[in-house]
């Protein structure tokens, strides 16, 4: 397991949840010139997409909650890829 500290206010999005979908969100925004902050509560997801397409574009990952949203730049934006219901209000709450 990788640890990632990004450089605060260095991402101009994150998406946080890095299954299918949001590890393709990222590498789609990523390549599209925004620095995307990623950020997956199974650090393995992170360091897969880091290892795997880190080359493509400007990621910021990180390794804990606190620095992918200290890594956001302000008004800080970031898309939430979980399952719907009880696992997104979590991610809500902690985000909040």
């Amino acid at each position: 397991m990788s640890t990632f500290t990004p450089k605060k206010a260095s991402a101009d999005i994150g998406v946080y949840g890095l299954g299918v979908m949001g590890a393709n969100l990222a590498r789609n925004l990523a390549r599209n010139g925004y620095a995307t902050a990623v950020f997956n509560r199974t650090p393995a997801r992170t360091d897969k997409l880091i290892a795997e397409h880190g080359d493509e574009a400007t990621f910021v990952p990180a390794s804990t909650l606190p620095d992918f949203v200290a890594s956001l730049r302000t008004p800080r934006v970031a898309i939430m890829m979980v399952q719907a219901g009880p696992s997104t209000d979590a991610v809500m709450g902690q985000l909040a």
